[in-house]
């Protein structure tokens, strides 16, 4: 059975949330992620593998809305994500759904950080004229 769930739309996007279908995921994910907010490495290694194809799935998604050309690529988009997932030390992990949610925000902010410094490096690229007093 596959779900939708429902995602809010990026600012430039329309105002309307995008639908995204994820696949169900085994029973174990909410236990894995508790065992993992307490501390297990093991239970990080296991969930990684079951929710890895959907973390890619909702990058490839974020990726489709970027402008032709963009150089980020999807497996870094999500490489990224998950290591601030991993490092994300004061968060309570309560269900699948809250886990999503805090990897759809942080792709979203990565790709605007990404675009930020993008621009800030376009902006110090330009040649201002200078002008001779003499």
């Amino acid at each position: 059975m596959v779900r939708e769930v429902i995602i809010p739309a990026v600012q430039g996007q329309s105002a309307a949330h995008t639908k995204l279908k994820m696949e169900p995921s085994p029973p174990e994910v909410t236990q894995l992620l508790v065992a993992w907010g307490n501390g297990d490495q093991v239970a990080l290694d296991q969930l990684m593998s079951i929710v890895y194809h959907e973390l890619h799935r909702l990058a490839h998604h974020y990726m489709k809305r970027e402008s032709p050309g963009h150089t980020l690529q999807t497996s870094a988009l999500v490489n990224e994500a998950f290591v601030r997932l991993v490092d994300q030390k004061n968060v309570r992990w309560q269900n699948r759904a809250h886990f999503f949610g805090i990897a759809a925000q942080m792709m979203r902010r990565i790709l605007v950080d990404y675009a930020r410094k993008r621009n800030y490096a376009k902006a110090q690229k330009i040649q201002w004229p200078t002008f001779s007093t003499t």
